[in-house]
């Protein structure tokens, strides 16, 4: 696996399991729920928490659950859903498989180092942690609200988040692709860059494609990418480490740190340090405006994974047509002149 790959996992587990460290654990999911997504399906009755119940089994077994998430399948399996404990093991091993395969077909190392199947690997893996932590947690709801807790939402709903009429409509989904797309087109054109049409073929692990050709490529690669990225990330650092963070530390400590945590993430692939720190603040800004509108869309997960996939949709194209020398799935093109 790239070293690329290799830091993403590394703080994936961190953060993690800072989480869990700093949470109180499943007591903060109902301490209070009149802004959690649910909120309305939980009688005022069963609102409130008993400490020995949280501190019991109910609380152990959540730990144990997420614990075992860290290993591909085996959270769900102890939650007893096996449909999803068997795809969650074998879809990652699948695509590393594949990322390898396509690693040794490869002698341009920077096409490593942005394997896409290795990228999609991870995401899965980034998923299966999230997706265990929901499960567990609506479990736990579940016991302490006589079974009236809602369900959280599937990974097809979330992997389709982005096209529900629902998202599209709402315009502050749209609010941070518009600007960043407009950032990126201003500077692009400031410094003179290449463009799209400069480009006479286009280059992907040691095959050259002609434009048409590398073009879809380049779309198809964009496009799987990005939903995964959105569906995996957002239900990870929104709907987990936000989630327990604003139940530890409060509402607004919890958006800013869970916020400079996505940061610091986006720091760990090599670069210089100049590269680090705008990736940081570009990636603390950006969790701001997803943390922001998870906790204004009352914790709902849809809006903020559509808000990520569109925002990396109309990045990762205003680049490729303005800026294509720095695209961000880092294609190689053989130019004009």
């Amino acid at each position: 696996m790239a070293p690329q790959q290799r830091c993403r996992l590394i703080v994936t587990t961190t953060a993690f399991i800072t989480g869990i460290l700093c949470s109180p654990g499943p007591r903060l999911s109902l301490a209070d729920p009149s802004r959690r997504q649910d909120a309305e399906a939980v009688p005022e009755a069963t609102r409130t928490v008993d400490p020995a119940y949280v501190d019991g089994p109910a609380n152990r077994s959540m730990s144990r659950a997420m614990l075992l998430s860290l290993i591909p399948g085996a959270g769900h399996a102890y939650l007893g859903d096996y449909s999803r404990a068997a795809a969650y093991s074998a879809a990652p091993a699948a695509l590393v498989a594949t990322g390898y395969i396509l690693d040794r077909s490869a002698t341009d190392y920077s096409y490593a180092d942005q394997n896409i199947a290795y990228h999609l690997a991870e995401k899965t893996y980034q998923l299966s942690i999230a997706t265990t932590y929901l499960a567990a947690r609506h479990s736990f709801r579940q016991s302490r609200t006589n079974g009236l807790a809602n369900a959280p939402p599937s990974e097809g709903r979330l992997l389709l988040a982005p096209f529900s009429p629902t998202t599209l409509s709402d315009p502050w989904v749209h609010f941070g692709w518009i600007l960043a797309s407009s950032a990126t087109t201003i500077e692009a054109l400031t410094r003179r860059a290449s463009r799209y049409d400069d480009i006479r073929t286009i280059e992907r692990a040691d095959h050259t494609f002609s434009k048409s050709s590398g073009t879809a490529l380049y779309g198809s690669e964009l496009v799987s990418g990005s939903i995964m990225t959105a569906a995996a990330e957002e239900a990870f650092w929104r709907g987990m480490v936000q989630e327990e963070l604003q139940d530890s530390t409060g509402r607004w400590p919890g958006i800013l740190l869970a916020s400079a945590l996505f940061g610091f993430a986006h720091t760990l692939p090599s670069g210089t340090s100049t590269e680090k720190t705008d990736r940081f603040l570009n990636g603390t800004l950006g969790g701001l405006y997803l943390g922001l509108l998870f906790d204004k869309r009352s914790h709902r997960l849809a809006p903020v994974v559509a808000a990520h996939f569109w925002y990396n949709i109309a990045v990762g194209t205003t680049l490729f047509l303005v800026d294509p020398l720095n695209n961000p799935l880092r294609f190689q093109f053989t130019l004009k002149f």
